[in-house]
C-alpha cells in the first residue's frame, strides 16, 4: 500500500522507499539485514561497502534525505527505461520469428 499510494510520481515512490529504509531502522531491522549481507564478503568488499555506505548517510544526513530520495527516483526512472527496452527485444524477437 505504502508504494501504491505514491501514484506515477518517481519522486513519491521515492519518498515512499526512503521511508520504509527510515522504518526498518527504527525497529531495529535494518543493521540485522546489514549484517547478514555482509557475513559472506571478504575482507576488502567489506571496506569498500562500508566506505560507500558512510559516504551515503553523510550525504543523507546532510540533506535531510533529499540526495538519497533523488538518487532512489533517478534509479526507478532507468529501471522503468531498462524494463521498456526489454519489453522491445521480446517484440523484436517475436516478430523475427514471424519472417
Amino acid at each position: 500500500p505504502l508504494f501504491r499510494s505514491a501514484g506515477g510520481s518517481n519522486w513519491e515512490k521515492a519518498k515512499a522507499i526512503f521511508n520504509l529504509i527510515k522504518d526498518t531502522k527504527s525497529a531495529g531491522i535494518l543493521w540485522k539485514i546489514i549484517k547478514g549481507l555482509c557475513s559472506n564478503m571478504s575482507w576488502w568488499d567489506w571496506t569498500k561497502t562500508a566506505a560507500t555506505v558512510t559516504a551515503m548517510i553523510i550525504a543523507v544526513l546532510a540533506t535531510d534525505g533529499v540526495a538519497l530520495i533523488a538518487k532512489i527516483a533517478l534509479a526507478l526512472q532507468s529501471a522503468y527505461e531498462f524494463g521498456k527496452k526489454i519489453n522491445n527485444l521480446r517484440d523484436l524477437d517475436a516478430l523475427a520469428k514471424t519472417m
